[in-house]
């Protein structure tokens, strides 16, 4: 589990009301990272330390988690952004040095390109002197409720319930457009 850390005061939380076992930011999972998003400038970002237990080598974050974290992150910015749930289509990820456990880490993912089914990202990984320790470049596809359920297995009802009952608070949430609308 990852220690949530809030380092910048000024920055608001934004509501997380998802009622999925997400590994990334459900507060419910008891083994996820729980993840606290907050709304910056252009984009989503989370201050946060990684326990041990989720170490590659000894004191090193695992790189599946440092993968998590920056689809995580970038997912988030696409659901406050442009207010749609999307689905990750392909990533690459750069790892440049150590990402250490217990060590407090700054998370954050900005839209790089926004089309009608597609958006693109950028999300990084960085120490508190903001050194870039990781990066992902990734395409997501906006799909339909209905393709949703199809991929979950679920009733596109339940999906639609789980759906509004996300997005409502974030609708409601004020914030900036990164790609500078309202």
């Amino acid at each position: 589990m990852c220690d949530n850390v809030l380092v910048k005061e000024e920055l608001i939380e934004i509501p997380n009301e998802w009622a999925g076992n997400c590994f990334g930011c459900s507060t419910k999972n008891e083994h996820g990272l729980k993840l606290r998003v907050l709304l910056s400038d252009n984009g989503c970002v989370s201050y946060t330390k990684v326990s041990e237990k989720f170490c590659g080598f000894d004191g090193i974050v695992h790189g599946g988690i440092i993968a998590t974290l920056l689809d995580e992150i970038a997912a988030w910015t696409l659901v406050v952004h442009i207010k749609k749930l999307c689905v990750t289509q392909e990533a690459k990820i750069k790892y440049f040095k150590p990402v250490f456990v217990n060590k407090t880490i700054i998370v954050e993912g900005k839209i790089k390109e926004l089309s009608d089914r597609s958006v693109k990202t950028i999300a990084y990984v960085k120490n508190l002197d903001g050194t870039i320790l990781a990066e992902s470049e990734s395409s997501w596809i906006i799909p339909e409720l209905q393709l949703l359920a199809k991929l979950t297995g679920k009733d596109v009802d339940a999906i639609k319930e789980m759906y509004n009952k996300f997005m409502k608070p974030i609708e409601g949430f004020k914030n900036k457009s990164v790609l500078g609308g309202n």
